[in-house]
């Protein structure tokens, strides 16, 4: 069955970064409701089930690491897991049933308080807090749900697998001499000890935009227009590289979209900007040297520091 034209329009992204994200669907001009069927496109992409279920069980037999919302646990999935797959109008799409995993017992978790925050580990936490049902309670449900999104950006996200209900995904402590750390792991963890920062540059949107690099406009409507703003911060983020031939090509609403601009949501990006993936902060960075300029002068973190050393 060939794909809607709708996705068609995301296979040239999918060349430079195949990832899954119905959030981002909006900001290109599409328009899809059905997730299974978004899911199961991106897999036959990547070469269809035969190709991509060994990879996904290569990256299932692997830690996995949670580092977000106050809690730093490492967890891995049990091999009792099933796949089943079905037709999503034409597509085969792939689940991944039955999943049970183990979590380290020497995870973290932050508590606060009014006048403390203290980190515990789960072990330590049960221990201190047993009678208190309606924490641990929380605490498992918290646990369960990182496992799942962290599940849905490895697996859905990335390689087309569906995986169920974050509410049916089984966990259970486990010793942490279970979990062995890989060296990159282990030079991020000393990395982390002496200070060493790296994460990622904070630009300063008012500048870019000001040199005209990136374009804070009205959302696209999903139908190749535009359309009003529905919440505060309800924008589109675009580049220069978004405006490249080839790219008005596939969405030319972006041309509608930077004739308005809505310099109320600058404040918004400049917020989040550390929630953009990996393809949409490089492309800032080729969009400052499409426009002949240096990166360091756009980077509110290098700026910030060199006063502090003045």
């Amino acid at each position: 069955m060939k794909p809607k034209k709708e996705l068609q329009s995301l296979f040239p992204i999918w060349k430079k970064r195949p990832y899954l994200n119905i959030k981002d669907f909006k900001y290109y001009g599409l328009k899809v409701t059905d997730y299974s069927f978004a899911a199961a496109s991106l897999m036959e992409f990547l070469g269809g089930p035969d190709v991509v279920i060994p990879m996904i069980k290569e990256r299932l037999s692997k830690t996995f690491h949670v580092k977000q919302k106050g809690y730093d646990f490492k967890f891995q999935v049990e091999d009792s897991y099933s796949f089943k797959t079905y037709l999503a109008q034409g597509f085969p799409a792939v689940y991944i049933l039955d999943l049970t995993t183990e979590v380290d017992y020497k995870g973290k978790y932050k508590v606060l308080s009014i006048d403390d925050t203290t980190y515990y580990t789960f072990e330590e936490l049960y221990k201190k807090y047993e009678d208190d049902d309606d924490l641990l309670w929380d605490v498992g449900n918290e646990i369960q749900m990182l496992i799942g999104q962290t599940l849905l950006e490895e697996i859905t996200n990335k390689m087309g697998g569906l995986i169920e209900s974050k509410n049916d995904i089984y966990f259970t402590f486990a010793d942490p001499s279970e979990f062995s750390e890989s060296l990159q792991e282990n030079i991020q963890r000393i990395k982390e000890m002496m200070g060493i920062d790296n994460t990622r540059h904070t630009f300063d949107i008012q500048k870019l935009v000001d040199d005209n690099i990136i374009f804070v406009t009205k959302p696209g409507d999903g139908q190749g227009g535009i359309a009003e703003p529905n919440w505060d911060g309800d924008c589109s983020v675009i580049t220069l590289d978004n405006l490249t031939d080839e790219e008005i090509e596939l969405n030319p609403w972006r041309l509608k979209a930077i004739k308005h601009p809505l310099p109320n949501c600058i404040p918004f990006v400049q917020d989040r900007q550390s929630n953009w993936d990996d393809e949409k902060y490089h492309q800032v960075i080729s969009s400052i040297k499409r426009a002949g300029g240096d990166i360091k002068d756009y980077i509110m973190n290098l700026q910030e520091n060199i006063k502090n050393l003045l």
